[in-house]
């Protein structure tokens, strides 16, 4: 395809999304601010429209297939068949799946089909944020109208934005249980067109609260979209652990935004696990604007034929005495691709700073490829920040010692890999996430790994 036909079908996909935005959006009921801010975001993604490859924070992310295929969105109505299809891919997360007690939403398509909440107190707001909007949004306007600068999927989120979780944990409480909000994508009976889902998720937590979020993307192998926002306000000497495992089928493609702000004292963890979709674009920008606070991200991807996973991460300390640590590993076999950018900016008033980088990747073929970029941008000597990057393959003295002990070369290379990504998994205090991960991982291994790793 030609430069010219390659920009003429973008501007195809942006001009169908634009007029579907502006469709839904005539047909909901809502305060003049969230009129406009649906209007604006359609306004904005039409300006923008989808990035390029020539952009260099989207070189390696190929959003052709995204612009030429046309998306529709799942009726409110969620059928039967929906139901049966979402019950079993629910079941697919074993302990965290159907038989987990703990507060949970489940949504099918971006529609709520069930929530349990009954365990968390009343002063816990654990809810569909398409109700509050409908209901009680002034509820939301503060943070919604403070959202993030413009950025074309975000803009794209606002433009249909009736939908995804609200949470809000009060001065000084402490969720009792991990939060569970399950997104699943189906085949929606009487749908010809493949479906997307824009999702918006909202975490407020209150002076001294503490939470754990934790987000599953989990989808039928079948073409679909799915574009998520979460933005999440972390108040002062608040604590928030939020867990984001991306387990669509093999031919999704899905773009996730993670917002973090942290107010004085404040403190976030934030782990990224992708196993499944076509195209996955992972991004996370954390604010550490009040003094003394810290993140910490961790991100496992792997990527086999026919994949591709960029990682985007961007911690901006604006504020004195903050600190921040990262670790991302990538897996790569097949032709699949990964790639890493990771930005970590020191303001000029931001003294004390201390951030740690870290990007590693295993090839597990010749065909595999990733890209690593970790950077450093700082405007203040009062500091200790490091960053490093490695790529390579299983390390031979190390697969020779397991085959001296009687390993097979499969087995060995299939353990050694197993322990590359367990490492970050471990990082994972929920017991039943840590359990969905392992197994997770040790699927993805080849069948030698079975009799090593299970």
């Amino acid at each position: 395809m030609t430069a010219t036909a390659k920009a003429a079908t973008i501007r195809d996909g942006v001009d169908v999304l634009a007029t579907q935005a502006e469709e839904f959006a005539s047909g909901l009921a809502g305060p003049p601010w969230l009129t406009k801010l649906r209007r604006d975001g359609v306004a904005s993604f039409v300006k923008s429209g989808f990035p390029s490859q020539r952009d260099e924070e989207w070189h390696y992310t190929n959003l052709l297939p995204l612009a030429r295929t046309v998306f529709g969105l799942a009726p409110r109505d969620v059928t039967i068949a929906e139901r049966t299809q979402a019950v079993e891919l629910e079941a697919r997360l074993g302990t965290l799946g159907l038989s987990s007690p703990g507060p949970r939403l489940v949504f099918v398509n971006g529609h709520l089909v069930r929530r349990t909440a009954h365990t968390l107190p009343a002063e816990i707001l654990f809810e569909n944020l398409g109700t509050v909007l409908r209901l009680a949004p002034e509820r939301v306007e503060k943070v919604l109208v403070a959202a993030p600068p413009a950025h074309p999927f975000v803009a794209l989120n606002d433009a249909f934005l009736d939908t995804g979780a609200l949470v809000r944990v009060g001065k000084g409480l402490t969720a009792p249980d991990p939060l569970v909000v399950v997104h699943l994508s189906t085949s929606a009976s009487g749908t010809p067109a493949p479906l997307m889902s824009h999702l918006r998720n909202l975490v407020v937590l209150e002076e001294n609260a503490a939470a754990t979020i934790v987000e599953v993307f989990l989808g039928a192998d079948e073409l679909s979209f799915t574009n998520a926002v979460t933005q999440a306000v972390v108040g002062e000497n608040a604590r928030l652990t939020h867990i984001k495992v991306q387990l669509e089928g093999r031919q999704a493609l899905h773009v996730g935004n993670l917002f973090l702000s942290h107010a004085r004292g404040a403190r976030s963890t934030s782990h990224v696990y992708s196993f499944g979709g076509a195209t996955v674009r992972n991004e996370i920008a954390a604010t550490l604007s009040g003094e003394g606070s810290g993140t910490e991200l961790y991100g496992l991807f792997a990527a086999a034929a026919g994949q591709n996973v960029d990682c985007h991460t961007v911690i901006d300390h604006a504020a004195p005495r903050a600190d921040s640590l990262e670790l991302y590993k990538g897996i790569l076999d097949g032709n699949g691709r990964g790639a890493f950018d990771g930005k970590v900016i020191v303001r000029e008033g931001a003294v004390k700073t201390d951030a740690r980088q870290t990007n590693r990747n295993l090839i597990l073929s010749n065909d595999a490829l990733v890209d690593s970029k970790p950077q450093l941008v700082i405007h203040n000597n009062d500091v200790r920040c490091s960053h490093g990057s490695t790529t390579g393959r299983i390390d031979a003295d190390a697969l020779f010692y397991l085959r001296s002990r009687g390993l097979s070369e499969g087995a060995a290379r299939a353990l050694l890999t197993y322990a590359f990504g367990s490492e970050v998994v471990s990082k994972v205090a929920a017991p039943d996430v840590k359990a969905l991960l392992e197994d997770r991982l040790h699927a993805w291994l080849p069948a030698a790994a079975a009799s090593v790793t299970g």
